[in-house]
């Protein structure tokens, strides 16, 4: 079914709507919270909060891309989850999030409210158009989706080390990027 006609489902208040999301859009959001939980059933639960988003957005709410809406749901709910799980804990394990922290500033000092994550939103956004499709395409695989170096490595049969470097070229610039911006020079 295509997504103009599951999102009229939505907005006919029609339970068909989430099924069809379910059946289209499933595979994509339960990986994208396995690899920011590494818990199946964790992640089972926050593609069923992103469904329950989904459910209460539309309507008003009409997504020009109901994937990218549906995919950023699960991954909000899903960091969310991460953070409050491993607040109060060292963990070992690491995410591809915890690569792009070095990127952003510190909490403490930056600005928190939603007109600020907007901005830093479009500052990232802008930030991605300037790079070269590979690259982009590297960065929103590995810092959106949460695929494995190794796993995108051998999609673009490039090596791991190559690919790790680039990412790691990547970072630098951003961070770069966002230190010259007006959004943190308080």
């Amino acid at each position: 079914m295509e997504d103009a006609a599951i999102i009229e489902l939505y907005f006919a208040r029609d339970q068909l709507a989430i099924s069809e999301t379910d059946t289209k859009y499933g595979t994509m959001c339960h990986t994208i919270a396995q690899r920011i939980l590494h818990s199946a059933p964790d992640a089972e639960e926050c593609v069923n909060d992103a469904y329950l988003h989904t459910w209460n957005a539309i309507p008003p709410k009409r997504p020009a891309s109901l994937a990218a809406f549906v995919g950023s749901l699960t991954r909000n709910i899903s960091i969310d989850r991460y953070r409050r799980s491993n607040a109060a804990k060292r963990t070992a394990s690491f995410t591809p999030l915890d690569e792009l922290a070095e990127c952003l500033p510190d909490p403490d000092s930056a600005p928190s409210d939603s007109i600020a994550e907007n901005e830093l939103a479009q500052l990232i956004s802008s930030f991605l158009d300037t790079l070269p499709q590979a690259q982009r395409v590297y960065f929103m695989r590995r810092y959106w989706l949460g695929e494995p170096v190794a796993e995108i490595a051998k999609r673009y049969g490039v090596s791991p080390n190559t690919l790790g470097v680039t990412l790691h070229r990547i970072r630098a610039k951003l961070k770069k990027a966002l230190q010259n911006s007006d959004l943190w020079q308080v």
